[in-house]
Formats: structure tokens, C-alpha cells, sequence
């Protein structure tokens, strides 16, 4: 038997056997990469990320994997820190994915870049392991991207998938975000799983990936990384809540959400799920609480957790007046009174606000 097929074969068994370990339970995750040192090669390590690759012939059909491996800073493999590709949102320090250049010579065969038809599959990634207390939530992974020097027929996504250990580690999710276009400006992207108990001890990775052959430019630039459990409600003040909810925009009904006794929602709880950057609508009605009868409010207002703020309305339904604020550029307070809302204890009142699903 061949080198290369030994390899190969040895390569399917590992993609059953040699998976990382992770950490039972998914935790969340947001790392903007400026804490990192940019002078540690095992930067990106000790921060928990991973490669791995996967290596297929001109016609796709696979060949061989190799990994987990801890993700290296810089070099001509995987990953590494970058500078001076951002502005005041990216900060100093980006991370940098591109392809595996050094796949592959292993027993003395050129394959992958080496043999100039293979296609390598280059993956950079952060592994965790799912767990009952995780199911019925929603995960969103959200980065910032734009260009590097990605070329020729080089393809790139951001990706969540899961694997069945059980199974193979066959994939039982992959869902993804094409980043092959983005233009050399940045932007905002995310993808978004629902946990469901049929992944109860199934593997989740979430990362960067690219494809590419020969060689060609395949660099991605990202940042402001997280994956978060959505929980979308608020907290208001100077409103005795009587009635809160959420609704996503042409997908009803709403989802009720009575407040507790703080004036705090959450629709989350209460079974409310959006996808990632669907447009969602949340609101609180009850009656002002200005301290004593006769007194006008001065802070109605709310927090809103889970949305990123597009524009908000206040009203006093007794009189009638409204005070509508935006464009919020992803603000998620909100000050009625500021904004000349007039309210007096006891007088019927509401906020309602649109955002962006987190």
C-alpha cells in the first residue's frame, strides 16, 4: 500500500477518533483579538482556536483530513494576527485566515498546493461540545470581514457545523455565510443555529474556512468575533409594566412576555426566537411610576437586550403624544423623557422598539 493511501485511510479513521476535546457545554465566546500578542506564535492557540485540513482531487472527491492541530500566529499555514487592516471598530490587531501552503509533501508525494489540481480545504476554527442545558437556544456566530488578497477561483465562508461523534463524526449542521465577495471594506455578518436535544453530545465548531488550489491567494481578513445564545427582552424604568413582547417583522404572532416586578422582559424565555438580523419589534405597555401621585416622570426609558437598535417610539396614551427617535445606529437605550416625552404618575404609557436580531 502506497504512502499516500495508508495516509488517506489513516486520515478517515482520524476524522472519528481524533477529534479535540472540548468543553461540555457551549460557552459564549466574543474575542475582538486586540488583548492577544502578536509577537506569541501560540497566540491564537492559547486562545482555544484550531485548524484542520482537508485535502480532495480536481473532480472533489476526498481524499484525505489531518488535524485538530492548535492554530498557529503567522507562517505560510492557516492563520495568523494582522495590523493596520481596520478602522476605529476593528481596532489595531485582526485575525488573518488563509490556506494550508504547506500541504503536501508527507512520504514523499506531492499532493494538495504541491501537485497543482488538488483542492485544499483550510479550516480555522473554535470547538466546543453541546449539552442538555443548551437545547431550545439559539447561537449566533457574528464577525466582521472584508477582503484580503483572495483570488482566482479561492472560495471563503464562516460557517457553524456539527459533528456526530456517534456517528462517524458525520455532519449533522452546517450552516454559513459566504465571505468569497466581500469587498476590501468591512462589514457585518452572521449565521445562526438553534439548539435541538437530537445534538445533545454532538460536537459544534464554528470558524473561517477556505478553498483553494495551486497556490492561489486566499487571505480573509476578520474581527469582533462572537458566538452568543440570543436573548432578546429589556428592562424599563419609571413603567409599571403590565404587558411586554417581541414579534419579528411578517412573522407573527407575538410572543407575550410579561414583565416581573423590576419592569424586566425577556422574550427569550418566553419562547421567542429570531434569526440572525431578522428585523424585530419589542415593546412594554404598564403605567408611568413617577414616585408619588401628581408627579411628572423625568427618566422613562428602557434597556433593550439582544437587538441592535434601528429606532424607538414613546407614547403617553392618555394625552396622546408620541416621540419617535432614530436612526439608533445600534443604541439600545432608550430615553422617553429626553426626547420630550410628558408623563405624569399613574398615566398610561408605552415604548416600542426595532432592532436587528443579535
Amino acid at each position: 500500500m502506497s504512502s499516500g493511501k495508508l495516509r488517506s485511510l489513516l486520515s478517515i479513521v482520524c476524522l472519528g477518533l481524533c477529534a479535540s476535546p472540548a468543553v461540555w457545554a457551549l460557552e459564549e465566546y466574543s474575542q475582538d483579538f486586540e488583548a492577544l500578542d502578536a509577537g506569541n506564535p501560540d497566540a491564537l492557540a492559547l486562545d482555544s482556536w484550531l485548524v484542520a485540513g482537508l485535502v480532495f482531487d480536481e473532480a472533489a472527491n476526498f481524499k484525505f483530513f489531518y488535524g485538530n492541530f492548535p492554530a498557529p500566529n503567522g507562517g505560510p499555514s492557516f492563520s495568523g494576527l494582522t495590523t493596520g487592516q481596520g478602522g476605529p471598530p476593528q481596532g489595531a490587531q485582526q485575525l488573518s485566515v488563509y490556506s494550508d501552503y504547506n500541504c503536501c509533501t508527507e512520504g514523499g508525494e506531492n499532493e494538495g498546493h504541491f501537485n497543482g489540481t488538488d483542492l485544499v480545504q483550510s479550516n480555522v476554527f473554535q470547538e466546543q461540545t453541546v449539552a442538555a442545558d443548551d437545547v431550545g437556544k439559539l447561537y449566533t456566530f457574528r464577525f466582521d470581514g472584508k477582503a484580503g488578497d483572495l483570488a482566482g477561483s479561492t472560495t471563503a465562508l464562516g460557517f457553524i457545523q456539527t459533528l456526530d461523534p456517534d456517528d462517524g463524526f458525520a455532519t449533522t449542521n452546517f450552516v454559513s455565510v459566504d465571505t468569497t465577495d466581500l469587498p476590501d471594506t468591512w462589514g457585518s455578518y452572521a449565521v445562526s443555529l438553534l439548539i435541538d436535544d437530537s445534538l445533545v453530545g454532538q460536537i459544534l465548531q464554528f470558524g473561517f474556512s477556505s478553498v483553494t488550489s495551486n497556490f492561489e491567494a486566499s487571505q480573509m481578513v476578520y474581527d469582533n468575533v462572537s458566538f452568543l445564545a440570543q436573548q432578546i427582552g429589556g428592562t424599563a424604568t419609571q413603567i409599571d409594566g403590565n404587558f411586554a413582547g417581541c414579534i419579528e417583522r411578517g412573522n407573527p404572532p407575538l410572543t407575550a412576555a410579561p414583565p416581573d416586578g423590576t419592569g424586566t422582559w425577556d422574550c427569550t424565555a418566553a419562547g421567542f426566537l429570531a434569526e440572525a438580523n431578522a428585523i424585530v419589534v419589542t415593546l412594554i405597555t404598564g403605567t408611568a411610576d413617577c414616585g408619588s401621585p401628581g408627579a411628572v416622570c423625568d427618566n422613562i426609558g428602557a434597556t433593550i437586550d439582544g437587538l441592535f437598535g434601528v429606532r424607538a417610539r414613546c407614547a403617553n396614551l392618555a394625552t396622546g403624544q408620541q416621540v419617535s427617535f432614530g436612526p439608533l445606529l445600534g443604541a439600545t437605550s432608550v430615553d422617553c423623557t429626553a426626547n420630550g416625552l410628558l408623563a405624569e404618575d399613574g398615566a398610561p404609557v408605552s415604548i416600542q422598539f426595532v432592532g436587528l436580531a443579535e
